[in-house]
């Protein structure tokens, strides 16, 4: 939306509020003396900068959810910065039964056909009805904490091996929650490993990670720089070579380090030609492993060990981010678990946000509300050096701003977009240069902003080279205030294979979602002549344990059209269903931040004694990792999150509430472009998302949940679907069965069947 500019006076700015106004226009009126502008769409008005009236408008926009901005730029509240982490907190499993590694195979595995000569595409669905040939495999799980294979892995593991003995590249493995894919990590590396360092093995987040860990001690873990210490003396993104070998002497002298320093901000990264002895040297390009991972930094020993160890544990947003570098060698195998989130998280390594927020920190100005906090004639200049820095950007001026450049659009011309895209590459090399300069003149003495600016650099060279060679397959989407930017790319297949793929011979994928093998294998780019699909197509958990109740439903929360009604109805339908389990846990899970925050509030006014069950979190990994420590020891707690919709092992739970179906936002560009190119796509990722969140809460054959579909719009979705594309074909068999089973019931009674 274009925004309308006026000229102020030094001490007068333009208030322009959006949003759900109209229940509000009384208070912004009489109030605030704001007025509707029919060409900006919203209420505006002018205020002197340093009125009070200001900040209690602002607040006053957070409580109701409604955007605010001043002379153009939008407020938003700390808790939508999200931080960059993903963990939770995961226990660690408690047996006395875990043994070591143990004998590793020797079969050596014929090399891969390629090309004319690959084996072929090959589909296996494998029922409760499938012949079992287990005994010859029974040995690679033997005093091990899978001993007691479960009857998937009994048919899986044989299965996997036939197809690898075969040729195949590619193993795409789909098989229910609770079939124990993990032993699949664990055992067929184990079976096929003729020498050591056979495996890696990435999870999704770093909490699935550490559950892995937890069950097989014996498998080596690396993580982010971030998580490990420096082992010299010095001050974090030190760039003087002379501090950082006078830190060397110390450190080999055995002086421990006063200052606080993680590996992401050491010398070895900051300082070119800086060569740190607590790193592995290199033989040409490539780095050594065979040296004592005790004579290495915290960082460079994890990473050593976990290069000597037959398993190499990460997770993919880390491998993804190294896997270009000398620091994955090949090894036999990649075995990815919740693969469906890969082509997701290789897309994220070609993602970049801007906001003014971060070209605040980045550029050392103040925001408007630190400038609201101040006085006088220090206001007045601090707005006015704002308002030059923060102006639209022009070659060769001070202006940093972003540059009047509108967001791509499905019928936009390529000529335009190759030439928008010209100017976006001036900007982000004019902003990494900026930042360099910072970088190198010591300009951040914070440092959460020092590692901000250090990984925006990185990010900046990796838009640009992707906007230069290949324009077309990348997008950029520009928020209506024009204080946000998104840029990524469309399609990732053709970075895929040098990215991460690369790093096995062969790749095995495991999930209980992937959905259309095809249409995996055309999103990474894999040949569907070297690939095999095995599909457990049944769960051996009780349908009575897992039922999916579809008829207790609340209002359509949809993107347009959603009214008071609707909230408030969806609303009384959780607190009815928490009603129905009044002393048990349950998980809510709303699909969208905004979604969460609403109900949350209109559950505290409806019904304040259900409301005191709830338990919510902030957007940080520590506030999420509290509350989920909370929930799982309290009494009858609901935890309300949109990050547990998959990953997340909420056996504690009773019921889960799906509040809404998590079709993506057609606003979305890359999204549209990607459902117009594949229209079944669409459908496939809400499919796969709608099956992570209804298998949230049964984990296991022994647990019982119910799971609740409020979205009123499911059965229609379900039975036809977008397009003429049902829903049902792109969920899990299994699934299918708790939904139909269930179709025309409530957990309290029998209502009319559709």
């Amino acid at each position: 939306m274009f925004m309308k500019v006026l000229r102020h006076s030094k001490n007068m700015v333009r208030i322009e509020v959006r949003g759900s106004t109209r229940r509000f226009r009384d208070v912004l009126r009489n109030s605030y003396d704001l007025r509707w502008d029919k060409l900006s769409m919203c209420y505006a008005g002018d205020m002197k900068l340093s009125e009070r009236r200001i900040r209690n408008l602002v607040r006053f926009c957070e409580k109701f959810n409604l955007p605010v901005s001043v002379d153009g730029v939008q407020f938003k509240s700390s808790e939508e910065e999200k931080e960059d982490e993903d963990s939770f907190t995961i226990e660690p499993v408690k047996t006395s039964r875990i043994s070591a590694l143990g004998k590793v195979g020797t079969e050596t595995l014929m090399p891969t056909k390629e090309g004319v000569n690959a084996p072929g595409y090959k589909e296996i669905l494998l029922t409760q009805d499938s012949e079992i040939d287990f005994d010859n495999y029974q040995r690679w799980v033997d005093e091990t904490l899978f001993e007691d294979a479960r009857p998937e892995q009994q048919q899986v593991i044989p299965a996997v091996a036939k197809v690898l003995r075969q040729g195949y590249k590619n193993i795409i493995i789909e098989s229910p929650t609770g079939s124990g894919k993990s032993a699949f990590s664990m055992v067929l590396p184990k079976m096929f490993g003729s020498d050591k360092k056979s495996s890696y093995v990435l999870t999704h987040l770093k909490g699935l990670q550490a559950q892995y860990l937890a069950e097989m001690p014996f498998m080596e873990s690396i993580m982010g720089r971030g998580n490990y210490s420096c082992k010299l003396d010095v001050e974090a993104g030190c760039r003087d070579i002379d501090v950082a070998e006078s830190a060397v002497q110390r450190a080999r002298a055995g002086i421990a380090p006063a200052k606080s320093c993680t590996a992401d901000t050491a010398p070895c990264v900051t300082i070119k030609d800086f060569q740190c002895p607590y790193k592995n040297p290199k033989e040409g390009d490539k780095m050594r492993w065979d040296v004592d991972p005790t004579d290495l930094c915290d960082y460079y020993g994890s990473l050593t060990k976990a290069q000597n160890s037959d398993y190499f544990v990460a997770n993919m947003a880390y491998a993804a981010a190294i896997g270009m570098t000398p620091m994955l060698p090949q090894r036999e195998f990649l075995i990815v678990d919740e693969a469906h989130n890969l082509p997701d998280v290789m897309v994220g390594a070609f993602t970049l946000d801007l906001s003014e927020r971060l070209l605040e920190r980045l550029l050392g100005v103040k925001s408007l509300t630190e400038i609201l906090e101040l006085s006088g004639s220090d206001q007045v200049n601090a707005h006015e050096e704002r308002k030059v820095i923060m102006g639209p950007w022009r070659p060769r001026t001070a202006s940093k701003g972003f540059p009047r450049i509108p967001s791509v659009t499905m019928d936009m011309k390529e000529t335009i977009i190759h030439k928008a895209a010209a100017v976006w590459v001036a900007y982000l090399n004019d902003l990494d240069k900026e930042i360099q300069t910072n970088l190198k003149n010591n300009f951040y003495q914070d440092t959460k902003d020092l590692k901000l600016a250090m990984r925006t650099t990185k990010r900046l060279e990796t838009i640009v080279a992707g906007l230069t060679h290949d324009t077309m397959n990348w997008i950029w989407q520009v928020s209506d205030e024009r204080t946000f930017v998104n840029f990524k790319c469309i399609e990732i297949k053709e970075f895929a294979e040098s990215l991460l793929l690369h790093a096995g011979r062969r790749r095995i994928f495991m999930s209980a979602t992937i959905g259309n093998p095809k249409m995996f294998c055309e999103e990474l780019g894999l040949d569907l002549a070297e690939t095999a699909f095995i599909k457990v197509g049944y769960s051996s958990f009780p349908v009575e344990n897992r039922p999916v109740y579809t008829r207790e439903t609340g209002g359509l929360l949809t993107r347009q059209g959603q009214t008071d009604t609707d909230w408030r109805n969806t609303a009384k339908t959780i607190i009815e269903i928490m009603e129905q389990h009044p002393n048990q846990q349950g998980i809510i899970l709303p699909y969208t931040d905004r979604i969460d925050k609403q109900l949350t509030e209109l559950i505290a006014e409806i019904n304040p004694a259900q409301a005191r069950r709830l338990i919510g979190h902030d957007k940080t990994a520590h506030g999420r990792d509290a509350a989920i420590q909370e929930w799982k020891s309290s009494q009858g707690g609901a935890i309300m999150s949109t990050y547990l919709n998959q990953g997340f092992d909420g056996k504690e739970a009773a019921y889960c509430i799906v509040v809404k179906l998590p079709y993506l936002s057609l606003g979305d560009v890359r999204t549209a472009k990607k459902m117009k190119a594949t229209p079944a796509w669409y459908s496939q990722q809400t499919g796969i998302s709608l099956a992570q969140m209804c298998g949230r809460a049964v984990r296991s054959r022994t647990d019982k949940a119910n799971t609740y579909i409020i979205d009123p719009s499911f059965w229609f979705q379900y039975s036809k679907g977008v397009a003429g594309r049902p829903l049902k074909d792109f969920l899990p068999a299994h699934l299918c069965e708790s939904i139909e089973k269930y179709e025309g019931l409530t957990a309290n009674g029998i209502q009319q069947k559709l």
